[in-house]
């Protein structure tokens, strides 16, 4: 367990085939919404459709440090926590991320932040020479919070890797009264807090796991 100090949590900005009359509406609606913006440049048009088309203003809310927390892939029982900061790239004209102060920094991980218009969730998008990590997320209006789901890979007791997935939240750093990082056991500092937070998620049924 690591406590964070101000120097952790400081940002800096970062310079199924669908039917042809589903495809031709979805082309409408990215014209329109290309056009309404008047982005002349191709390379932005591609940035815009990527994304989801928001723009910096609309992105301002989402910049800052969060501490980030989920259940451990690797102790059961316990909670894995670390920062995430969100940062505009000016140059991509894109919100980015990149994970800090984890317990295994050689798995850090960072990518871009897509927020489609039509349902405004926050999809945050790693891809490391083809291979996908995805989070699917919403933010709480009021609070800034962040609440989702995690898609990635787990390593096995024979190190082989298996898709898993799991609830994970996101506080705003400022507003986090457990400013601490690592592997979080119960009895720990902080244990109680984010192990609340969790279970709202799925007791409220912000995110769904199917089952059979």
């Amino acid at each position: 367990m690591h406590a964070l100090t101000s120097q952790d949590i400081a940002t800096t900005e970062i310079v199924p085939p669908s039917h042809s009359s589903a495809r031709r509406e979805r082309s409408n609606y990215e014209t329109r919404n290309i056009q309404s913006i008047n982005i002349e440049n191709e390379k932005d048009k591609d940035v815009f459709k990527k994304s989801g088309g928001y723009t910096k203003f609309q992105a301002d809310k989402f910049v800052g440090s969060y501490v980030t927390f989920r259940p451990s892939f690797s102790d059961d029982g316990t909670i894995f926590v670390y920062l995430t900061d969100i940062a505009w790239n000016n140059e991509s004209n894109i919100l980015e991320f990149c994970e800090k102060s984890r317990s295994e920094a050689e798995h850090s991980q960072s990518g871009y932040i897509s927020i489609p218009q039509e349902t405004h969730y926050i999809y945050f998008v790693v891809n490391a020479i083809g291979q996908y990590r995805l989070t699917i997320s919403r933010r709480d209006a009021i609070s800034g919070e962040i609440h989702g789901l995690i898609n990635t890979l787990k390593s096995t007791s024979n190190d082989s890797l298996v898709p898993a997935s799991t609830y994970i939240y996101m506080v705003p750093s400022q507003q986090c009264p457990h400013m601490i990082t690592g592997i979080i056991k119960e009895g720990d500092e902080g244990y109680f807090y984010f192990k609340d937070k969790l279970n709202k998620v799925k007791s409220k049924k912000l995110v769904e796991m199917i089952t059979i």
